[in-house]
């Protein structure tokens, strides 16, 4: 028995989607967030470098280079159209 449980696969780990808001400089560092402090930092810093490339790349209304983003997970009830 303990052969076969070397061979099986462990389910992964799903992570609950985070609602709150940060705001980061034009360097991409954080400045204030109310995210879980579970919420991976790596995962974060790669949200605000994508917003703030979006910004750079648009006509976007100028914050002095910094950004503040919100997150809000879509709820299942939600119908897309």
């Amino acid at each position: 028995m303990r052969f076969l449980k070397f061979f099986s696969k462990s389910s992964p780990t799903l992570m609950k989607l985070p609602s709150g808001g940060f705001t980061v400089d034009r360097d991409g560092g954080i400045l204030i967030s109310t995210l879980p402090q579970t919420f991976p930092k790596s995962l974060v810093s790669d949200i605000a470098r994508k917003v703030l490339k979006a910004f750079k790349t648009s006509q976007a209304r100028e914050l002095r280079g910094g950004a503040i983003i919100f997150l809000s997970p879509q709820s299942m009830s939600t119908t897309r159209n």
